[in-house]
């Protein structure tokens, strides 16, 4: 080491004088100096430091100089412990933890900081770093037993159970004479714990027979032995162990008596499970799980009236009684009290003050979603609607703010680099580009209008916690796949049309990561449905236009579309480009070019739509309806003033109806068309012909065909619809007979078949 020259030592020394007589201002420039002038002098440093100090300028230059001091003071500097303290005042627990650790090493005798090291490592979770701390301290001081507990303890927590059974077994052997029963029991835990029952078996006998020669075994080392037989399948020399066990072991050790009934009911034994939980069910240690244990033993039992009472109790005494109360309620839902079972599941009237600190059980998602499937069993839909909206719109909240990329902070020298950097379209699409994350904003504000509009009541906190543990909350993304489904449905059926439209929407904003396609399809399958029925079909246009895009072949789509449009009065120029853009897509598709001549014949347009229907008929000549079509829309052509061939063009029309009637092999409806066109045109003693040949054949009703996504083999019950002409034949009939003076014919048509 590098001396200090004698002017050095003597401005040092005039410092330490100026500092000693609280001159520190006037002393602070001469160690300074000092330091400039001898920077391996780390006893200037420290003292720099202490004037720094009382100068108030503690975190600055007083700690940088204590940090310098102890390091060229080296690994046995007494400065380390002085850093430790400064720090721990400052609450920086890292930084504390590393200066101790340098401390001990400094002074390996120094005891209370071992104790403060291993502290601080135990509230940053290094439960092995507080283990060897522990069992240093005990190899210093090995009458503290409770230090050499607490090093068991966490060498256990840390993974390490070898090592903490070997260093325990070192000790026992090396102080046989002098440990205590409490140690030895301790043994016999750890092997337990690290699942090394065989060993603990062996132990316990060398317990009896060296450490304890001509002493009986202690009750808590009795119990560990039984349990140690159970779990091996020794039963017979369990049963043993049972017959010995005293009676005040209960009392002393009513954990390791639970532990016992655990191992029994493992194994299937829920007699003598039940016997030993029922014996300690009155200790204090008894913290409401024990009445569950007894409650499912009573259960395997098949003594349900026990066990319902059982887990009534456990619900008093438990403070996040989950599982319990999914358990009763199924329980009484299998004995047909559907009150009392959803009763369970529901939130007490006047909840406790102190749940609002932690999240309340009543609303968990397992809770909320076995009320559903109640709900939804029991056919209880406004409940259900009511209770599934919630948990569907915080699944899919929660999903998509798990997908939310996290900023990064940034210099701003990375910054300016990524402004100057080229942008590669290619790459940034690869990569998800914005577009992706303007998706996911859409979904959570399309999120945040549905809650809204639904009133919903749920705080930012409540929806975006993640406190729950994953074990225990862990439900399948499936449940909330088929839950989305049922709600939609539960939401038709009470008529909340618009409630599911948005639930629809919503569902088509999400990926198929979180959504699969099919759920998809069936939802919008059951948007189109729903839009055949509201009385404001505009709401569900999108719905039915998804599923004639998915299936633009498909006849019963195009009927639910044709009749969602034919409900919107005046043709909206959306469904215009709609039907264009299709068109131009699957020119052999013909329901479009159809559409397209029905618009023309709703607004008189009789020459483009026969142009239309004429241009299906190429692509389908034995299309009954296409052959309809145009034979009726000729035939209003020919009824027009600007025709000059009107009568080429009525045989024409004629021809096609024909035609339509031999498609349809004489059919009660192509028959009633035929007689209809007569009766248009002014033939009515052909007409009178037709409609009589109507009024003889019988029509039965028929069901609303289904949609693509529904599945053709479920039986539904669906109105069916009055497809029988008779009266309508007979009507217009009697107007004939009517118009010719015959007023007898006429009401006898009237009599016969329009009369109830």
């Amino acid at each position: 080491k590098k001396e200090v020259a004698p002017e050095i030592l003597k401005r040092f020394r005039e410092a330490l004088s100026l500092h000693a007589n609280s001159r520190d201002t006037e002393a602070l420039p001469i160690l300074v100096e000092v330091i400039k002038q001898a920077p391996a002098f780390d006893s200037a440093y420290y003292y720099l430091s202490r004037v720094s100090e009382q100068l108030g300028r503690t975190e600055t230059l007083s700690t940088e100089a204590l940090k310098i001091a102890a390091n060229i003071k080296g690994p046995k500097s007494p400065f380390w412990k002085l850093l430790y303290e400064r720090f721990k005042e400052q609450e920086d627990m890292l930084a504390a933890r590393n200066y101790a650790s340098k401390a001990i090493q400094a002074d390996p005798d120094d005891i209370p900081l071992k104790y403060d090291y291993a502290d601080l490592c135990l509230n940053a979770g290094k439960y092995k770093e507080a283990a060897e701390t522990y069992e240093q301290i005990f190899c210093r001081c090995p009458e503290r037993t409770e230090v050499l507990k607490w090093g068991i303890e966490y060498f256990l927590k840390s993974g390490e159970g070898e090592r903490a059974a070997s260093s325990l077994e070192d000790h026992i052997k090396s102080h046989s004479s002098e440990v205590g029963p409490d140690v030895l029991d301790l043994l016999a835990s750890v092997f337990m714990q690290i699942n090394a029952y065989d060993r603990a078996l062996k132990y316990i006998h060398d317990v009896r027979h060296i450490y304890n020669q001509g002493k009986e075994l202690s009750s808590s080392l009795k119990i560990r032995q039984a349990i140690c037989h159970v779990r091996l399948g020794e039963m017979e020399q369990a049963e043993k162990v049972f017959s010995i066990l005293p009676r005040e072991a209960v009392s002393e050790h009513p954990e390791l008596i639970t532990n016992l009934g655990d191992e029994l009911t493992n194994v299937g034994n829920f007699n003598s499970a039940l016997k030993y939980y029922l014996s300690v069910i009155s200790e204090p240690a008894n913290n409401g799980y024990l009445f569950v244990k007894v409650a499912r033993s009573y259960l395997s039992l098949a003594k349900r009236e026990q066990a319902i009472a059982f887990y009534y109790k456990a619900l008093h005494e438990l403070s996040d009684p989950v599982d319990a109360r999914i358990t009763l309620a199924s329980l009484l839902l299998e004995d047909g009290k559907r009150d009392e079972a959803v009763l369970v599941l529901s939130p007490p009237e006047n909840p406790d003050l102190d749940t609002a600190k932690q999240k309340a059980w009543w609303k968990k998602r397992k809770i909320r979603m076995n009320l559903c499937q109640i709900y939804h069993s029991e056919g209880m839909l406004e409940e259900f609607a009511n209770t599934a909206l919630q948990l569907v719109l915080k699944w899919v909240w929660r999903r998509t703010v798990k997908g939310k990329r996290k900023r990064s902070v940034l210099s701003e020298l990375q910054r300016n680099r990524r402004r100057r950097r080229p942008r590669d379209a290619q790459a940034s699409e690869l990569r998800g580009g914005p577009k992706k994350w303007r998706k996911i904003r859409a979904t959570l504000n399309e999120t945040k209008r549905i809650r809204e509009r639904a009133a919903i009541k749920a705080h930012n906190e409540d929806m975006c916690s993640e406190s729950e543990s994953t074990q225990e909350e862990a439900i399948k993304d499936e449940e909330y796949h088929r839950l989305f489904v049922d709600l939609c449905k539960a939401l038709a059926s009470l008529q909340r049309y618009w409630e599911a439209l948005e639930i629809v929407n919503l569902a088509r904003r999400l990926d198929a990561k979180m959504l699969p396609v099919e759920k998809k399809k069936e939802l919008q399958s059951l948007g189109a449905k729903i839009s055949c029925d509201t009385m404001d079909p505009k709401q569900w246009f999108d719905c039915v236009r998804s599923v004639i895009q998915q299936h633009p072949y498909r006849l019963n789509a195009w009927n639910c579309y044709y009749k969602v449009i034919s409900r919107l009065g005046k043709r909206a120029s959306s469904e215009a480009k709609f039907m264009h853009h299709l068109r131009s897509k699957h020119r052999d598709c013909v329901p479009p070019i159809l559409i397209a001549g029905h618009h023309f014949t709703v607004t008189s347009r009789h020459q483009d739509a026969a142009r239309e229907y004429l241009e299906a008929y190429k692509l389908m000549p034995d299309s009954p309806l296409i052959n309809l079509c145009v034979g009726a829309a000729l035939i209003n052509l020919a009824l027009g003033f600007r025709l000059k061939n009107r009568h080429e063009c009525l045989a024409q029309g004629f021809a096609f109806l024909y035609n339509n009637l031999r498609i349809c092999s004489n059919n009660q409806e192509a028959l009633y068309n035929v007689a209809r066109a007569y009766q248009h045109v002014g033939l009515v003693t052909l007409a009178a012909s037709y409609y009589e040949k109507v009024l003889a054949v019988y029509e039965k009703e028929y069901p609303m065909p289904k949609l693509p996504n529904e599945d053709p083999t479920v039986v539904e019950e669906r109105k069916p619809v009055n497809c029988d002409l008779r009266k309508e034949a007979a009507h217009n009939l009697h107007l004939i007979y009517k118009n010719s003076g015959a007023f007898d014919l006429a009401r006898q048509v009237l009599k016969d078949h329009c009369t109830f």
